[in-house]
């Protein structure tokens, strides 16, 4: 271990990141141990006021977590050293705030009665004082009778906390703490009046943004509306915002201004919706138009317009709810669109500026949504002004791309059958802009990316937009957008592009001459778009042109590629996977009005058949020699996946279930079990019970063969993970493991049962094991296994009743042992609820069992329950065997678990919410 003195030099002057994680982590080390408490005294008692910071950090780290296992007298020991180390401080804010948080824990494990008499004892400003120790208390989690000894004290010491905040207002620092603390204890119309009255006499163009963020905290809890309009309409306003527009400055004093108006109109809305005549909503309503338009660059160099759209959303929802009077306000929000068109013109300015270009991007993003909330109150006079915008400016590259950008926003907001596409799309818009710079053409592609559900609704613009997309998909800067929008025209509108799969297919043909390699895929699903739009018998040879030359190209590369991967082969065998996953994406569905005899009789043809086998055939062919390889497996689940997103409607290209089932069998076969065979296995026996429910009489044959995938899986997976550690370090097999058994328990509850007696009671051990593990996703699958197991097999047939109740008689106690454990140490606390589930779920299938289960676990001699007194564990029994519903158990967990983990009373206490 280092000495003290490298320790921190190498935190305060770190040589790298990893190096001062180390020596962070060397530290942490020290002050968690028992020599953490000579190291408080021997650091605060150095002259260097950076010693004395991290000896005020270990005080606060020894009073958290190791306060409560001291005696009594070195309790009061350690307490009077933190109040002398605090008065003979000099002073140092940073230092004293720590120490005082200290104290203040160490006030709340011992008694809250003794806070404003300890507090008195303090060499500190008042003001400095109250602000630290409210702000500490806000954040503290308490007992219920903690909770009466603080409203106590603080109502006994009212008049001495009031006058502190009265007598100190000039320190408005530590007086908003304060203020904004104390609120959530004594939100008295008195106090509130008097500090409001105190507040705007006071209130001057020196300290206006120091004294608003107090009003805009006064009027979350009254109504302030009519003095706080007035000041924010007053000559003391108006004059300190037209300095700072004239001024172009971006600061505290005018983000004051709009912090405080974006406060009032969110707080206050009916009363702006309401008076849409009187001169103080115009003049707010002008001063919200002005930040809107505020000079600048928005991101970059000033914040104000960003920071001003949320009046515009607040506007409008309050104007979505009382509609009176909405025509009185689309004047504003006509002026406003206008104000924001001036705003999205992208700068020249920033183009080699590349966090400027991010900020002003990501403000963009927030002004489209902004585009949106005004269309719910303009409607069509946005598509109108919009159009204009453009017509006036379409010779300007960077305006008109501004005006598409906009018009791109309120794409969800359109019905789908807005004609405004005609404008917008018009050939003569397109012809314009194809002359344009690449990011007017890629904001066009975009556009029409989100347009293809309007454009379906208005064919006549599509061969004008099919010139503009296509000839980009050769160009390397556009051709992602370029291929996003076709694949999205194609989908959206391929009943109008039927007519046109000649040139489509020609697309096709000069795919690899024309279209980058890494777009190509979606150009193909784009193209398999259109051929599903064609009735099955014609869509047939299409399609076989396109997938025949894949699958032969994994034929003939698959034994390459499983040796090498950095071969030729490889590369050639995952480029016609992938393109493979794009066919079978491009085959959604069939339109309702689909001939289900169509469809089969396109099935059985020959050559589609053998196409189908040949897929099967390359997937036991991974599943036998490559099931390691996360690339080429992940490609062909994916492509499973999507080709059965619809079992009971199977594509021309659909395998059937059972043969995928057997292909996943295989795969779990094999000695290293992978989580991404387990995950497509979960997916295909959901699959499978759907094709159950519409045929019952191949129920037999499925389970069959799922039962075989499943005892298969068990067999590879046992021997892999044979203890809690091995769980641990493959969280990803775990998972998905206990994720395919809760599909089988949750899809076929009896098929689970009718698994062999010694694999249940497996699987049972297994999951108990797994409970144990603290990474967060193992934990949550295996306690979702469980709650699945309990829940799903109730109310079963006599024979299957009797198999589930014998199985969870044997693991019960075990695991409600287990599940307790975990919530009082070893689970993560946002685990801590789902056990609290099993353990209920207990309660509920087997009352007459739990109760003693409960009992006896909680009061065996465990460390992990050293922190629980007798009647700590006394009340979570009896709490759980009385327990109606799931959400009680789960809130008598986690009040357990901060009793058994100490973080009661500290911020992390209150991490944990009950779900």
């Amino acid at each position: 271990m280092n000495s003290i003195d490298v320790i921190i030099g190498n935190i305060v002057q770190p040589k790298s990141n990893e190096s001062i994680k180390h020596y962070q982590n060397e530290l942490l080390s020290l002050q968690k141990s028992p020599l953490g408490w000579q190291l408080m005294d021997d650091l605060l008692m150095r002259d260097d006021n950076i010693y004395k910071f991290y000896g005020a950090l270990t005080a606060q780290i020894k009073a958290s977590s190791d306060f409560s296992a001291l005696d009594t007298p070195d309790k009061a020991k350690f307490k009077a050293k933190i109040v002398g180390y605090i008065n003979s401080n000099n002073q140092n804010k940073l230092i004293s705030n720590k120490l005082l948080s200290t104290l203040i824990i160490v006030v709340v494990k011992t008694s809250l009665n003794d806070l404003f008499s300890t507090l008195s004892q303090l060499h500190l400003p008042d003001s400095f004082k109250l602000a630290v120790a409210l702000e500490d208390l806000v954040r503290l989690e308490f007992s219920k009778e903690q909770t009466q000894q603080l409203h106590q004290q603080l109502l006994t010491h009212k008049d001495h906390i009031e006058n502190t905040i009265f007598t100190n207002l000039s320190d408005l620092d530590a007086t908003t703490t304060s203020i904004e603390c104390y609120l959530k204890f004594n939100s008295s119309p008195e106090f509130l009046d008097h500090l409001l009255n105190t507040l705007l006499s006071a209130i001057n163009p020196d300290n206006y943004n120091k004294v608003t963020p107090i009003i805009e905290t006064l009027v979350t809890f009254k109504n302030y509306s009519a003095p706080v309009s007035q000041l924010l309409v007053s000559p003391l306003t108006s004059q300190i915002w037209q300095q700072c527009v004239e001024n172009e400055s971006s600061d505290e004093m005018s983000q004051s201004i709009v912090n405080l108006l974006m406060t009032f109109i969110e707080s206050y809305p009916d009363f702006i919706i309401d008076n849409p005549n009187s001169p103080t909503t115009h003049a707010l309503l002008q001063l919200a138009l002005s930040a809107t338009s505020f000079p600048g660059v928005a991101g970059s160099d000033e914040e104000i317009s960003e920071s001003s759209l949320d009046i515009w959303f607040q506007l409008q929802e309050a104007l979505s709810d009382n509609p009176t009077h909405e025509a009185h306000f689309k004047q504003y929000f006509s002026q406003l669109c206008y104000a924001l068109l001036a705003k999205i013109v992208f700068p020249s300015s920033i183009l080699q500026n590349q966090l400027a270009r991010d900020q002003f991007i990501a403000y963009r993003q927030l002004v489209g949504d902004t585009f949106m909330y005004s269309y719910y109150v303009i409607r069509d006079a946005l598509t109108d002004i919009l159009f204009q915008s453009l017509t006036s400016a379409l010779q300007s590259s960077e305006q008109a791309e501004a005006v598409i950008f906009a018009y791109r926003s309120i794409q969800e907001a359109l019905p789908e059958d807005s004609d405004s596409v005609l404008r917008f799309f018009d050939p003569q818009v397109i012809n314009v802009v194809s002359s344009h710079s690449q990011r007017a053409q890629q904001t066009l592609l975009l556009t029409i990316d989100e347009y293809s559900p309007q454009i379906d609704h208005h064919p006549a613009v599509l061969p004008a937009l099919l010139n503009f997309v296509v000839p980009r998909l050769s160009n390397a800067e556009l051709a992602t957008p370029a291929a996003n929008a076709l694949r999205s025209l194609c989908s959206d509108c391929k009943q109008h592009l039927v007519h046109e799969i000649g040139a489509f297919g020609e697309l096709h043909k000069n795919l690899s001459t024309t279209v980058p390699m890494n777009e190509r895929s979606k150009v193909i699903q784009a193209i398999v778009s259109i051929v599903n739009a064609l009735p099955p018998a014609q869509a047939k040879e299409p399609l076989v042109a396109i997938v025949q030359p894949l699958l032969e190209i994994v034929y003939a590369n698959l034994d390459a590629a499983i040796k090498s991967k950095e071969s030729t082969e490889r590369e050639n065998v995952v480029v016609a996977l992938d393109n493979y996953l794009a066919v079978s994406k491009g085959l959604v569905s069939y339109d309702d009005d689909a001939n289900d005899a169509d469809v089969e009789l396109a099935r059985n043809d020959e050559i589609v058949v053998q196409l189908r086998k040949a897929f099967v055939e390359i997937g036991m062919k991974v599943a036998a020699e490559a099931t390691a390889d996360t690339e080429i497996t992940a490609i062909f689940g994916d492509i499973v996946k999507s080709l059965t997103l619809s079992p009971t409607q199977p594509t021309i290209l659909t395998p059937h279930i059972e043969d995928l089932l057997n292909v996943a069998g295989t795969a779990l076969s094999t000695s290293t079990p992978s989580s991404i065979w387990l995950s497509l296995s979960t997916s295909l026996i959901n699959r499978a019970k759907l094709v159950i429910d519409e045929h019952p009489e191949r129920r037999d044959m499925y389970v069959s063969i799922i039962l075989q995938l499943t005892t298969t899986a068990w067999s590879t997976v046992s021997k892999v993970l044979t203890n809690e550690n091995q769980m641990q370090e493959h969280p990803d097999i775990t998972s998905t493991f206990f994720s395919l058994l809760t599909m089988l328990t949750k899809s076929l509850p009896l098929a689970f049962l009718q698994l062999d007696a010694g694999i249940l009671e497996g699987l049972l051990t297994f999951a108990t094991v797994a409970l144990k593990i603290p990474e967060r996703h193992a934990l949550r699958s295996a306690a979702d296994f469980v709650a699945s197991t309990i829940f799903q097999t109730r109310n079963l047939p006599p024979v299957e009743q009797s198999i589930v109740d014998a199985l969870l008689k044997k693991f019960g106690a075990v695991m409600v042992r287990t599940s307790l454990i975990g919530v009082a140490h070893h689970a993560p606390r946002s685990q801590v609820p789902i056990l609290g589930e099993i353990i209920f779920l207990f309660v509920v299938k087997l009352s007459a069992q739990p109760e003693r289960w409960v009992e006896s676990a909680v009061l065996e001699p465990l460390d992990v329950y050293a922190k629980a007194s007798l009647q700590d564990k006394e009340k979570l029994t009896k709490t759980i065997n009385a327990a109606r519903t799931a959400r009680r158990v789960k809130e008598a967990c986690s009040e357990f678990a901060g009793i058994c983990r100490g973080t009661q009373g500290s911020a992390f206490g209150m991490a944990v919410s009950v779900v």
